[in-house]
């Protein structure tokens, strides 16, 4: 019953705060996050996020039932329920997008894909005329100091356009992805052809507008695909009930909603891979799936330097498995393999690395330094006031996770905290601890409901510590009821958020 008035609390509160107080989204003159009034037609634009959740909602119910008749090592529950998980999710992040204004559901994709404000990588990848050459030349273009997008990242996004450029050259490919287009989509090219004729510049062609549904889609998929990995992570410490359950909150995160199709929405699904990949290879004693999880790691890499945390998270992980571990073998065996292990991921890294700068003269490791210059070099051209950011970001990331959920992590922590000699605690206090340093370190001074999603599944599994403890006694049809209530309380506070915050300024 705690637990539910908990997240109940969080529902009333998030919809007070953010359709009835003026109270700033951020730290004005320094970065604030608009509301958007309530659309005429809203009403009738939620009839798809309450299907789609309602279809989402008895999927759970019916796989909960399902998992305990099978048991939790059952192969068809893994590959069939999982992945049925995985479309639902898909489509439940598609319903809960239209409950947003017009300019904010599927519209927003072509605004922020192809406009260089918002991301921009779609129109770097449109100048490239070859890839190796551009490859060649990046580190000079990292090197001009830009802190927003280029200067800031390394190659990887921009290569990714060019090979969904590359994917959609096929014309019957283009035919597929344009006929699926939904309206307000059509329209939203249509403005941006006008505009783009306008000012002189070539309409948008067919291969654009197919590359740039199609990005959208491949970010909406990784989204909805991190189920996978993280209820992978979730069975590491849970029973497969309590995984089920809890990963089914992953859709109903207001930030991935909020944020699609921007690049950061695909960073918990090669986050949750690399940790999952690396947990259970150390848990299997698995060369390949160690140098799996290097090389998953590197590919996060050359997209974004979000995955350095990921790293952080790992190696905390990685030392507490050492310092609890009671194999029989002795302390020192245990050490040792941990070692192999962890040469044998930095090989899953390192090879690529070298391939890649010894193929296109592409140095990846004077990106990396050069891509952290210019982000510190991004607070003295933006100024931001630490210490307000300092207390800011805890509450921004709580209302982007959605109340309901950040506070059951945070119960979940105060167990963690509460019974830290215990094997279940190791992922809530490392994911804390990696959160924390991330924290006082100053990196994300704004816009960290954007910038925090990839850590966002954390919260999940941190949540599992109290979770598990609270309903292992209770029958398993008073669990289902539990969670129901409290997966409800989340898809309310989803709803309100982004039904009235805007996660971008078009």
């Amino acid at each position: 019953m705690f637990r539910f008035l908990v997240s109940l609390s969080g529902v009333l509160l998030t919809i007070v705060f953010l359709w009835f107080t003026n109270v700033p989204l951020g730290i004005p003159g320094e970065w604030t996050w608009d509301r958007h009034p309530l659309a005429a037609d809203s009403p009738f634009n939620l009839v798809p996020s309450l299907f789609w959740v309602g279809v989402l909602g008895i999927y759970v119910w019916a796989g909960s039932l399902r998992h305990e008749v099978a048991g939790s090592g059952s192969p068809r529950f893994l590959k069939t329920w999982l992945l049925g998980l995985a479309i639902l999710s898909f489509c439940t992040l598609s319903g809960l997008r239209e409950a947003a204004p017009i300019e904010f559901r599927s519209a927003k994709s072509a605004f922020v894909l192809y406009f260089p404000g918002s991301s921009g990588y779609f129109t770097e990848a449109s100048k490239v005329r070859e890839t190796r050459e551009f490859l060649r030349n990046y580190g000079e273009i990292v090197k001009q100091g830009d802190v927003l997008h280029q200067g800031t990242h390394p190659p990887g996004l921009i290569v990714g356009y060019r090979g969904v450029m590359w994917l959609c050259r096929p014309r019957w490919v283009q035919g597929i992805l344009i006929s699926t287009l939904p309206q307000d989509l059509r329209d939203a090219f249509r403005i941006i052809s006008e505009q783009s004729r306008s000012s002189g510049g070539p309409a948008l062609t067919d291969h654009d507008r197919s590359v740039l549904w199609a990005a959208s889609l491949i970010m909406q998929a990784c989204v909805a695909a991190t189920v996978i990995p993280l209820f992978a992570l979730l069975r590491l410490n849970l029973s497969g009930t309590s995984s089920w359950q809890l990963v089914s909150f992953w859709p109903l995160v207001p930030a991935i909603t909020l944020f699609m199709p921007k690049s950061d929405t695909c960073f918990p699904f090669i986050g949750c891979m690399v940790l999952s990949l690396w947990l259970y290879g150390l848990k299997r004693r698995s060369w390949l799936l160690c140098i799996a999880s290097g090389f998953v790691f590197w590919l996060g890499m050359i997209l974004s330097l979000a995955m350095l945390p990921v790293a952080c998270l790992a190696g905390l992980l990685t030392i507490w498995k050492a310092a609890s571990d009671d194999a029989p073998t002795g302390q020192r065996h245990v050490l040792l393999e941990l070692v192999q292990k962890t040469a044998a991921g930095g090989v899953g890294f390192l090879i690529p690395s070298i391939v890649l700068w010894s193929t296109t003269e592409c140095n990846l490791f004077e990106i990396w330094r050069d891509n952290f210059r210019n982000h510190a070099s991004f607070y003295q051209q933006f100024p931001r006031t630490y210490w307000k950011w300092l207390l800011e970001n805890p509450i921004e990331l709580g209302f982007a996770v959605g109340l309901p959920l950040s506070c059951l992590a945070l119960l979940g922590l105060v167990r963690a905290i509460r019974n830290f000699r215990t094997p279940a605690s190791g992922p809530a206090l490392a994911s804390f601890t990696t959160w924390f340093l991330l924290w006082i370190s100053g990196k994300n001074m704004g816009e960290a409901a954007r910038l925090w999603i990839f850590l966002m599944p954390w919260l999940i599994w941190t949540s599992g510590t109290d979770w598990e403890t609270r309903l292992r006694h209770q029958s398993p049809t008073t669990q289902r009821r539990w969670w129901l209530g409290i997966w409800l309380c989340q898809f309310i506070a989803t709803l309100a958020t982004i039904t009235k915050v805007a996660g971008f300024h078009l």
